[in-house]
C-alpha cells in the first residue's frame, strides 16, 4: 500500500480510539486499552486494524513475558527478565505510538520482536 493510497483510506476517519488505546497502555491502564482493541479492530480501517492487533499482541506477549519473569524470580534472573520485559513493552508502545501519529501502519504486527 502506498502512502497516497493509505492517505486517502485514513481521510475522515477518526484516530481518537487508536490514540487513547495506545495511551492507556502506556500509563499502565492497559486492560482498557486492550478492551478498546478487541471492539474496534472490526470497526476501522485495516492501518488501525493493524495497530489494533499490535497492540493486542504487545499486551499478550507482554504479559507471558511477565509470567516467565515471576517464575524466574525464584532463581534470582527474574529480576532482570523483568527489567527486559518492561523496557521491550515501552519500545512497542512508543514504537505504535508513533507509527499511529504518523498515520502509517504497523509493517509486521505479528511480530513478538519490535
Amino acid at each position: 500500500m502506498s502512502s497516497v493510497e493509505v492517505r486517502s483510506e485514513l481521510t475522515g476517519v477518526n484516530k481518537t480510539l487508536p490514540t487513547i488505546a495506545w495511551a492507556l497502555c502506556l500509563v499502565g491502564a492497559w486492560p482498557i486499552g486492550l478492551i478498546i482493541a478487541y471492539v474496534d479492530r472490526s470497526k476501522t480501517t485495516e492501518v488501525y486494524a493493524s495497530h489494533y492487533s499490535y497492540l493486542i499482541r504487545t499486551i499478550w506477549i507482554g504479559m507471558l513475558f511477565g509470567f516467565v519473569s515471576l517464575l524466574l524470580s525464584v532463581i534470582a534472573i527474574g529480576f532482570f527478565t523483568w527489567i527486559a520485559t518492561a523496557i521491550w513493552y515501552l519500545v512497542r508502545c512508543v514504537k505504535g505510538l508513533v507509527l499511529l501519529v504518523r498515520d502509517e501502519p504497523i509493517s509486521n504486527p505479528g511480530t513478538w520482536l519490535v
